[in-house]
């Protein structure tokens, strides 16, 4: 017999309509009990703030889903409890059945793949980028990350979410990442569209016509001291956790690369203005 009396979960559009809230009515044990199936499955994140919706709904630490696995969301929710009703919105954004918006589904594209698979880990890995807008690949050195991350770049170039990116990495990898980053891209990158930071080079800003920008975690930072200073007319002479790149300079859609990133500490990003922030 289940421990409830309602429906135990309500769903609603996010902010920005790029996301699927899930959030339980009332204090309910049996939603927590199941909603880690879900977030295994469909890749999904806890809130631990209230979020308001676009239909003016404020929701209790809901659970964060990208918006394309709406339906497949809540037809799993109506396998957990029959009594759940799948809203008619969902339905109405069913990617699935709308060829306007093919190019959010999670396929891949086997034209702008431009080497053989490794193994079928690349191929989900690839998969994973294209249904996230956060995500990670731990892979081990040699098990070829750099082509899951560019084939998967290839295709939110292709789709249009992403026009230009970042790459942060270490100094021993910088040449290596902008190489590869060639020679699997499939819309035309060569060495003329990307943009290395150094200590000689400091204001990418100034090359908004550029597609990637490589740095260091050093030269990242150096940026950032950067900024401040032209901004506040000194030196800080404490940490700053607020950003003051000026990263809108390099247009919209930008995607975050970080390399390496268990050497990152997060906490330096935030208020950046990425969408899909991307650690290998």
């Amino acid at each position: 017999m289940r421990n409830y009396s309602d429906m135990p979960l309500i769903c609603s559009i996010s902010r920005d309509d790029e996301e699927f809230m899930v959030s339980s009515v009332g204090d309910n044990p049996y939603f927590w009990k199941q909603i880690p199936v879900l977030r295994d499955v469909f890749h999904g994140r806890f809130e631990k703030h209230n979020i308001e919706t676009l239909d003016g709904k404020t929701l209790k630490n809901p659970w964060m889903f990208d918006m394309h696995l709406a339906l497949p969301v809540c037809k799993a929710l109506k396998e957990i409890d029959d009594r759940f009703v799948i809203p008619e919105w969902v339905k109405d954004i069913d990617y699935s059945k709308d060829k306007d918006f093919k190019r959010f589904r999670a396929a891949v594209d086997l034209d702008i793949v431009k080497s053989e698979w490794k193994g079928d880990y690349q191929r989900q890995g690839v998969l994973k980028g294209l249904s996230q807008n956060r995500l990670a690949w731990f892979y081990e050195m040699g098990l070829g990350k750099t082509f899951v991350m560019q084939t998967t770049l290839n295709h939110l170039v292709k789709w249009g979410r992403v026009r230009k990116y970042v790459i942060v990495c270490p100094p021993e990898g910088v040449i290596n990442v902008a190489a590869e980053c060639i020679k699997f891209n499939s819309f035309g990158l060569t060495w003329d569209d990307i943009y290395i930071v150094d200590t000689a080079h400091r204001n990418p800003f100034d090359h908004p016509d550029k597609k990637v920008f490589i740095m260091t975690y050093r030269n990242l930072v150096m940026l950032h001291d950067d900024a401040y200073k032209a901004s506040k007319k000194k030196k800080s002479s404490k940490i700053v956790r607020k950003n003051y790149i000026p990263w809108e300079k390099l247009g919209d859609n930008l995607c975050l690369i970080l390399d390496e990133s268990q050497c990152f500490s997060p906490e330096t990003i935030v208020d950046t203005p990425y969408k899909k922030p991307i650690y290998i």
